[in-house]
This record gives C-alpha cells, structure tokens and sequence, in this order.
C-alpha cells in the first residue's frame, strides 16, 4: 500500500505542476523540461520520509509483544517429550527471559525512533537544498513540494489505518480477481530486526538439551 501512496503522490505532483504551470529557474529552462511548482523530488522525499516516521512512532510495535502474547510457542512434538516439570521450568524462565528483553526494547525504542526521525528529516533538509543549490527549483517551489508530500503522507497514512481496521482491505483481498492476482496485505507493526533475533534466540534456547542428549548419549557408548 506504499507503493500504491508514492503512485498517487507521484499523481498529485503531476496535477498540481499543471495546475500552479510555474516555471523553473532561468539557469535551467533551457536543460530541465517541465514546470517546477511543486518540486516533485523534495515531494517525494517528504511522503517517504514523513511514512517512515509515522511507521516507527504510531504503527511499529515492539517485536517481543509477539513473545509476550504467546504467540511463539514450542512445538508439540517436542513439548510432548518433556516431562511437565522439566516444561514448566522452562516456560517459567521464557517468559522471565523475554520480559526482561521486552522491557530492554521498550527502553531502546524512543532512541531508535528519535535516530530514524532525525536521519529522515535530515535527508529531507539535504534534498531540499541540493535542489534549490544546482537551481533545479526555487525556493518556493521547494517548499511547496516538502509541504505536499507531508500532507500526502498523513492523509494516505490515516485512509489506510481506516481502511485496514475497518475490516475493508480484508474484505477486497476476498475477490476472486484479487486473490487470482496473489495480491496481500503485507503490512507489518513489528520490529522485523528484532522479530528475527528472538526467533533464532529462541530456537537456539530449545536446542540445547537436544544437543546435550545427544553429547551423553556418544559418551556412553565410548
């Protein structure tokens, strides 16, 4: 879905170019073709910047909730073999464990969402000024497409927010014309970094006994 906002971005900046029909710096007209009221580079660069923003500050969510919920659990086979106390030791330091880990991440997260912020607004600023320093574009035109782009990206941001709770992308990936196209929502809330590590972290955790097992088992027999 935002690649489906950066085309309707991409298709406001072509309507409002027509609309505005201003002209770019005099130093370029005879090289860049096209009108330069709003610029659609500093435009695009707001709408990707100002998503990414609103990604890790309102939808991303820490990656241990997922732990935390119980979502992650042992497989059955493997839980079968254990004996109940052996399990409930085990599921009582898990959970111990992953608390700890979600508490770190929710300690870390404000750090990491301020970085992201601060990187986004800085390319922002840099494109901003590399457009209007190589006179691509005037400085009104600039912040005309900074503006834009921002706006865009709220208003695509909170139109899809609604349509996915309101129970409406679920319903059109339904149709048969959608589902013949394999097209998904593939919208994510988790940290996918740290998602990932606690995966591995718990699967090496539940290998262990199996590897020492295996380590008895080979000293016996020498």
């Amino acid at each position: 879905m935002t690649l489906a906002g950066q085309l309707a971005c991409e298709a406001v900046n072509w309507s409002l170019k027509r609309c505005f029909k201003e002209e770019r710096p005099e130093k370029m007209r005879d090289l860049q073709k096209g009108y330069g009221m709003p610029s659609s580079h500093a435009q695009f660069l707001s709408f990707w910047a100002v998503t990414v923003m609103l990604f890790v500050w309102i939808r991303r969510q820490p990656g241990a909730a997922r732990f935390r919920e119980g979502k992650v659990r042992v497989g059955k086979e493997k839980a079968m073999e254990r004996s109940v106390e052996k399990d409930l030791r085990e599921t009582l330091h898990s959970q111990a464990m992953l608390s700890d880990v979600y508490r770190l991440q929710l300690e870390y997260r404000s750090l990491t969402n301020i970085f992201i912020t601060v990187v986004s607004l800085a390319s922002i600023m840099i494109m901003a000024y590399s457009r209007v320093y190589l006179h691509y574009h005037t400085p009104k035109q600039v912040m005309a497409g900074t503006a834009a782009g921002t706006i865009f990206a709220i208003v695509w941001f909170a139109i899809t927010e609604v349509a996915r709770k309101s129970g409406l992308v679920a319903w059109l990936l339904e149709w048969n014309i959608v589902r013949a196209a394999r097209l998904r929502d593939l919208m994510c809330e988790e940290d996918l970094v740290e998602i990932s590590w606690q995966v591995w972290e718990e699967r090496r955790r539940q290998k262990k006994p199996a590897q020492g097992t295996t380590l008895d088992a080979r000293k016996k027999q020498s």
